[in-house]
């Protein structure tokens, strides 16, 4: 099943290993880009990105959003919060199977 969800993106790398995140209050915060990807059935773009934050448990806190292009230019891109629960259900299983590639 892992493979399966796997051959369902293209990984990616436009965006360099650090990216620019826009914050709520419109300020703009350096992130480490962790995965770049498309999934290949809808050509939606994503980005898993961190902060270098470590949670209550120890762990690194990882986030995900939707790249968009502005107006339809490519150089020109936003990332957009993924608010559907079965598309943040999709990006959820990519980062398991990821994990347990790489186990």
């Amino acid at each position: 099943m892992n493979q399966d969800i796997l051959n369902n993106i293209t990984v990616t790398d436009n965006l360099g290993d650090e990216i620019t995140v826009k914050q709520p209050d419109g300020s703009e915060r350096k992130a480490e880009k962790i995965m770049e990807f498309t999934m290949n059935d809808n050509q939606k773009k994503y980005v898993i990105y961190t902060f270098n934050e470590v949670d209550k448990n120890n762990l690194n806190v990882v986030y995900t959003s939707e790249i968009v292009s502005e107006n339809g230019n490519p150089e020109a891109i936003k990332f957009v919060s993924v608010t559907d629960d079965n598309e943040w259900n999709r990006i959820k299983n990519i980062m398991r199977a990821i994990i347990k590639t790489e186990e």
